[in-house]
């Protein structure tokens, strides 16, 4: 803390100034000013927290310095000191806000105690502002912290048993009883894909949640609707528990209708507060492996699911991609994993696991047919939904079909169309870029296929690769230019797209079996004979 000494009698504040440990009191700078133009600058620069000033420093005991001093260093705490207090210095008191008065001589006990009131008063107005503000924070985000309470309890962020939670609680304002069981509501969507895509995943869920609050916890606590992560989760008071199935219906048959949303909800069974977060975890497992999704509303209980084991993929399903019928297989997957649905066989992990044993199918079939694997990547469809496969037995069926689709050419008629227009674009590039350095990524760009699709359709319609047409068109423009122009070889080299000298000399020979000046010579001699011939003639 920084403070400054005024006063006209410079002796009494050197006396003082010596006479105290200021580092005792937690002063780091005493500075002084015997003048009311000493005063002011000291202040300016120092900028102290509190001012000791005599009352003899001016006629109007200090009252104008005071003032000036006090918008120089606003909030600056100021104490009076004076030879013997009377009504006018009293009247200074409150017009300045002063915080003391001591009368001289001041000791230094005087003096200390001053400086503890000092801070004291400090403090406290303090600890007043924060109060005030942290009171404006909480009326403007009281549902907010509240929300985050509840998201920390199913979290299991918060440690303890019955008692601590519910001394979190209090913290919060949060309406809880140790003593009382709560049901939880678990919400997901069914179509996923399809709500992102329209809507965003944000909105979606802002969407849901204040539908929640309006019609499932209509009076109750609306900070007891939570959005964790993707999910929304409702928490029950005991008195909401008769008609949680009742409401959760309404809610849904809403969202429906409203932003054509299917909503899946999972109830758990009636727990206290120190069960919420097991609670939550096991509904949240519950919804991941519900890959039959064929229930809107499903009430879940400690022994909900089967026993979850290894799925085998049956042999016979490889073969089925060789058959005049590859879509049976994806018949046979839908019937190979409904009943191991309804036994409560499958679980997010096994079901990822057959995911990963259909693309080994898929890759054999596709190295059989010399068909690269990443091109299943390659296509955004299939990528898409090999994404959300997991969420539905529907949404494996959907990306089975589509890659069956792809890699068995049940698409080819539609590629044919296609085709003649690809080969028509690639030749139609080369010819107005043929000087140009020419990438299979740039060719692509203008297919709009990946690089290795595109070279396939081009081979198969004109029986040779991109490459090979590139090089057989530079070709035709090298010995036309080489018949007749003048050009020099390397200007002939750069015209054809070929800023390698060397490099074209060697591909030039493998093509006509001899350099271009050997061919040039040879051009110019059939020339010569031919105009020989002519004249005879």
């Amino acid at each position: 803390m920084k403070i400054l000494l005024i006063d006209s009698e410079a002796e009494e504040i050197r006396k003082l100034k010596n006479q105290i440990d200021w580092e005792s009191y937690g002063i780091e700078s005493a500075a002084t000013a015997y003048s009311e133009k000493t005063a002011k600058e000291t202040a300016k620069n120092q900028q102290p927290e509190l001012v000791f000033c005599s009352t003899q420093i001016a006629e109007d005991g200090g009252f104008s310095l005071l003032a000036k001093i006090k918008s120089l260093v606003p909030g600056v705490g100021i104490v009076l000191m004076g030879r013997g207090f009377s009504e006018e210095i009293f009247r200074r008191l409150l017009y300045l806000e002063a915080v003391d008065y001591l009368k001289k001589p001041v000791s230094e006990e005087e003096f200390s105690q001053a400086v503890e009131r000092f801070k004291k008063r400090r403090l406290k107005q303090q600890e007043e502002r924060e109060e005030k503000r942290y009171g404006r924070y909480w009326k403007n985000n009281q549902r907010m912290i509240q929300e985050m309470f509840w998201k920390k309890l199913c979290l299991n962020r918060i440690p303890g048993g019955p008692e601590e939670i519910e001394a979190a609680a209090e913290e919060v304002d949060a309406n809880l009883d140790k003593d009382c069981r709560y049901r939880m509501v678990l919400i997901t969507f069914a179509n996923e894909d399809e709500m992102r895509s329209a809507w965003g995943e944000d909105l979606c869920q802002a969407a849901v949640q204040n539908l929640a609050r309006a019609f499932v916890k209509k009076k109750g606590d609306s900070s007891k609707v939570i959005v964790i992560y993707t999910r929304v989760v409702i928490l029950l008071d005991e008195e909401e528990f008769d008609t949680a199935q009742e409401r959760c219906r309404i809610l849904a048959d809403r969202c429906r209708s409203e932003f054509k949303a299917e909503l899946l909800c999972y109830l758990s069974e009636p727990v206290f507060c120190e069960q919420i977060a097991d609670t939550y975890s096991c509904l949240l497992t519950y919804s991941k492996d519900d890959v039959l999704q064929q229930n809107r509303i499903i009430c879940v209980g400690k022994q909900s699911g089967g026993e979850k084991r290894e799925i085998v993929l049956p042999e016979t399903w490889g073969e089925l991609l060789y058959t005049k019928e590859p879509q049976r297989l994806v018949r046979e997957v839908e019937k190979f994993l409904v009943p191991l649905a309804r036994q409560g066989h499958l679980s997010e992990q096994n079901f990822r696991i057959f995911q990963q044993d259909m693309l080994q199918l898929f890759f054999t079939y596709m190295e059989k047919k010399e068909m690269r694997a990443h091109e299943l990547y390659d296509n955004h469809e299939i990528y898409r939904l090999y994404k959300i496969a997991i969420l539905s037995i529907d949404g494996m069926c959907r990306w089975v079909s589509k890659c069956t689709e792809y890699i068995t050419g049940q698409n080819r008629p539609r590629e044919a169309a296609q085709g003649a227009e690809v080969v028509r674009k690639v030749k139609e590039y080369i010819r107005s870029n043929l000087k140009n350095d020419i990438t299979m990524e740039q060719i692509a760009g203008v297919t709009h296929l990946n690089p290795d699709y595109t070279t396939r359709i081009f081979r198969s319609k004109t029986g040779m690769t991109v490459r090979g047409y590139l090089i057989k068109k530079r070709m035709e423009r090298a010995k036309t230019l080489l018949q007749t122009t003048g050009l020099s070889v390397s200007e002939i080299a750069m015209e054809s797209g070929y800023d390698n000298f060397s490099y074209f000399i060697r591909v030039f020979r493998q093509y006509f079996g001899v350099t271009p000046r050997q061919f040039r010579k040879g051009a110019e001699q059939r020339i010569t004979e031919t105009e020989k011939d002519n004249s005879e003639k």
